[in-house]
């Protein structure tokens, strides 16, 4: 299974652009003067520029379902649990010792919506995080205790 997750637009990401945007506008029009004519101008170029880079949800490639994205952080001695628990049964991730290195990632893509959810281990190699394991699909209520 070759699955892929690119950032995406959530919902949130165009509330939040798009009412600083609105409220730029509402101050640039209001006659207060000019400076708040200018700090107006500010705050649109601001909500212009989170459109462009906000993306805080992520989508697989060829499903048009919206994902949330957690990641858990395990120190190196972790990594052969983590990967016969990923490969055999998730349910079995014990996520107490997250947090104590940074050698090994594991990605869990969840959907409110559906009751699926993607997990993949990750191995750092200096400068970047290098996949370890396959994506692995598998029930949302199996790892309820790893999503947040």
């Amino acid at each position: 299974m070759n699955k892929q997750f690119i950032k995406v637009r959530s919902l949130k990401d165009i509330i939040i652009f798009t009412s600083v945007i609105l409220i730029g506008a509402i101050l640039a029009l209001l006659p207060l003067g000019t400076g708040v004519t200018l700090a107006g101008c500010t705050i649109i170029v601001v909500g212009i520029i989170l459109a462009l880079i906000l993306k805080s949800g992520y989508r697989e490639v060829n499903n048009p379902g919206l994902y949330h994205k957690t990641e858990y952080l395990f120190e190196a001695k972790h990594k052969a649990e983590l990967m016969k628990a990923v490969e055999n049964n998730p349910s079995k991730i014990d996520v107490r010792e997250e947090g104590r290195g940074l050698t090994i990632r594991l990605d869990v893509y969840h959907s409110t919506v559906s009751q699926s959810a993607f997990i993949q281990l990750f191995e750092y190699v200096p400068y970047e995080y290098v996949a370890i394991s396959k994506v692995v699909e598998c029930d949302r209520n199996e790892i309820k205790h790893i999503i947040k």
